[in-house]
């Protein structure tokens, strides 16, 4: 996790949809396993760990926020938004509307919570590279902060999918 213009940007998720067979799966299980005990095992770990929840605007209809279990986690991620390659964004694919919003946010507040909205998801690598290219970076990054402070988000996720290594020099400018 970075920090920049004082916000929380959670890093790079790695997805593919693939899943792990076999002994890969086994090993992966394994080390998965043996960081949380590490992370559990150490002193005050247990207050630091991280739990998030995923909670897409197009199923809040079919879970109120009202009926979250915050109590099981740290922050909730409102998914999401997707950028414009202009630096827009586009809250209305994933049903994030203003009353889906208000209700997230002060459910999670209210529950003494973060939330978070995640600006990205499956197939927007295209989308992430016009908006982060130099002519439509401070657009996008004024278009997320907006976001973000207009709807009383406490941060950021960051799910560019997929990710390649010709997109490292522009990530890391944004």
């Amino acid at each position: 996790m970075k920090e920049r213009h004082g916000v929380y940007m959670a890093a790079i998720e790695v997805s593919g949809g693939n899943s792990y067979p076999g002994r890969v799966g086994m090993l992966m299980r394994a080390l998965i396993a043996a960081f949380i005990c590490a992370l559990t095992a150490a002193p005050g770990a247990a207050r630091d760990l991280w739990v998030t929840a995923y909670y897409p605007g197009w199923r809040q209809r079919h879970l109120d926020p009202a009926n979250i279990d915050f109590g099981a986690i740290t922050h909730l991620v409102h998914f999401g938004v997707v950028p414009g390659p202009d630096g827009s964004l586009d809250s209305a694919v994933n049903m994030l509307t203003p009353a889906n919003i208000r209700v997230a946010v002060d459910a999670a507040h209210g529950a003494g919570k973060k939330i978070l909205f995640t600006v990205g998801g499956q197939a927007t690598r295209e989308r992430f590279a016009g908006a982060m290219s130099a002519e439509h970076r401070e657009s996008f990054i004024s278009a997320l902060l907006a976001f973000m402070r207009g709807n009383g988000y406490d941060g950021i996720d960051v799910d560019m999918e997929a990710l390649t290594a010709r997109d490292a020099r522009d990530y890391s400018l944004f």
